[in-house]
């Protein structure tokens, strides 16, 4: 397999600049990359790991929610037709 560093080059959308770091795990506030080194994440991904990385608590209660179900689709034509709203053409013929 290839490693992540040219996976990464060939399928990353070059938004922004990315660190010459590979992570591997984390744990709290702390990440260690491929080379066994460790960081301390002062930016918690803009909110998205504010509760820190592995957090015992998030982890149980994703992987309860992941067992029973994961995703569903927005569908939600019956309320927006109860309330009033039709929405694009082509919504309506989904549930049909």
């Amino acid at each position: 397999m290839k490693d992540i560093k040219t996976i990464d080059s060939l399928y990353h959308a070059c938004t922004y600049g990315r660190a010459p770091v590979v992570f591997e795990r984390g744990r709290g506030a702390r990440l260690w990359d491929d080379k066994g080194r460790d960081y301390i994440d002062f930016g918690s991904g803009i909110g998205v790991m504010s509760l820190g990385y592995a957090n015992p608590e998030w982890v149980k209660a994703v992987s309860e929610q992941a067992a029973v179900l994961p995703h569903t689709r927005s569908y939600r034509r019956a309320a927006h037709r109860r309330a009033g709203y039709r929405g694009h053409p082509a919504h309506g013929r989904l549930g049909r």
